[in-house]
């Protein structure tokens, strides 16, 4: 299952790029699955020192992007070391980092980090309060690439290790050939849930989205990232591994940035 904090970004993308192009952005944050156990979601700006609050939940979020000259919001993707963030997607704050940009109208850009926090108020069913701050924009972030490159390079790695998975991590082998199954359209394995809005995505940005669901190994004990190969495979297993990490994310972002409006689709 993709990490929390990561489907939550994707979310409020497709979401926020449903609404600007006039389409029912999907149920009430509060319903929707990429928010569960999540008792506030804000936006932030801090003003010399003190936060003022620029939306105080998604749903206001969605509702204030026009009248800021949004053109469409994008999730970003900085990442410096995909072996090392591989391990620590799991954890709150851990694996790499994620914001979400929202493009303006004459191409300027605002930029968004989470900050999740557990807070006493909180209840068991939803302890977490997140804020997602403006920042400065990332120095690196991912590049950008059409979907059907990243989509290619994806098809070779899950071929490759499901290979290593059936020799040293049989566990693994049936989920990998699933994704690549899902990837050529073959097969249906994971539902969008409510993280994108029905039918926003086009055919080939959904096989790419749910083949990377469908493909996470990473995150939480007895994941691919924790190893356990045979030493004769170690290298080959963490080498693969944070190449399909790196792609996983890739393809994740690229799909859900696919719903950026054209201006002819600008509500």
């Amino acid at each position: 299952m993709v990490a929390a904090t990561i489907g939550q970004v994707l979310a409020l993308a497709m979401r926020a790029n449903a609404a600007l192009r006039g389409r029912e952005p999907g149920p009430d944050w509060r319903d929707a699955d990429a928010f569960r156990f999540c008792r506030s979601v804000r936006f932030a700006v801090a003003r010399g020192g003190t936060p003022e609050i620029a939306a105080r939940d998604p749903d206001h979020w969605l509702g204030r992007l026009a009248g800021a000259g949004a053109s469409g919001v994008k999730a970003r993707i900085v990442s410096t070391d995909a072996a090392e963030e591989s391990i620590a997607t799991g954890l709150i704050g851990g694996g790499s980092l994620w914001l979400i940009e929202t493009v303006l109208a004459r191409g300027a850009s605002r930029w968004w980090r989470a900050d999740w926090r557990m807070e006493g108020r909180g209840s068991a069913e939803d302890p977490w309060a997140v804020t997602y701050w403006r920042v400065d924009p990332p120095e690196s972030p991912v590049a950008e690439r059409p979907i059907a490159a990243i989509a290619g390079a994806l098809r070779r790695t899950l071929a490759e290790i499901a290979d290593c998975a059936a020799e040293c991590a049989p566990r693994f082998e049936e989920s990998f050939r699933d994704a690549a199954a899902v990837l050529d359209g073959e097969k249906r394995v994971a539902p969008l849930d409510a993280l994108a809005p029905v039918a926003l995505l086009a055919p080939e940005a959904e096989r790419l989205f749910e083949a990377c669901r469908t493909a996470w190994a990473f995150g939480g004990a007895g994941a691919w990232s924790d190893g356990g190969f045979p030493d004769e495979r170690a290298g080959e297993g963490g080498r693969l591994g944070a190449r399909l990490f790196a792609l996983l994310q890739e393809g994740l972002a690229a799909a859900a940035n696919s719903t950026f409006p054209a201006p002819a689709e600008r509500g």
